[in-house]
């Protein structure tokens, strides 16, 4: 098992396979746990998510990471419900369907405005609210 580590403690690269000795480590610490597996050392953490531990030897869930994710998370359900409220998935379809220039036009921006939100971490509840087709 190797690892590839930034100097942030983020994981670069986990893998069974040993690494290319001639690649450009600079930067980086490379750490070799023959004695485990993968799945031993990684398990369940998304590669975006990782973070080496030095003190227990092990990765984990990087809580800064993880919470950024959970927030992302929770502004996209936000943002398909708010979507969904207005233009619920038969009516885009049928609005689609009826080639209507200007109803494509209306929803198109009202779903663009709707994730343009969600994709901005600072925006807030209220100015989601206050999109309308």
């Amino acid at each position: 098992m190797y690892l590839l580590i930034n100097p942030d403690n983020t994981v670069n690269f986990a893998d069974d396979h040993p690494i290319n000795k001639s690649l450009n480590f600079e930067g980086l610490k490379l750490i070799e746990l023959k004695e485990k597996s993968l799945d031993d050392v990684v398990g369940h953490v998304p590669p975006e998510l990782a973070i080496w531990d030095d003190v227990e030897k092990e990765v984990n869930l990087d809580p800064v990471l993880e919470s950024l994710k959970q927030q992302e998370s929770h502004k996209r359900f936000e943002a398909q419900h708010k979507i969904k409220q207005h233009y619920p998935l038969w009516k885009q379809i049928n609005i689609l369907r009826e080639g209507n220039a200007d109803s494509i036009s209306r929803m198109g921006k009202f779903i663009d405005a709707c994730r343009t939100w969600s994709n901005d971490l600072n925006s807030s509840i209220d100015q989601l609210e206050q999109i309308t087709p």
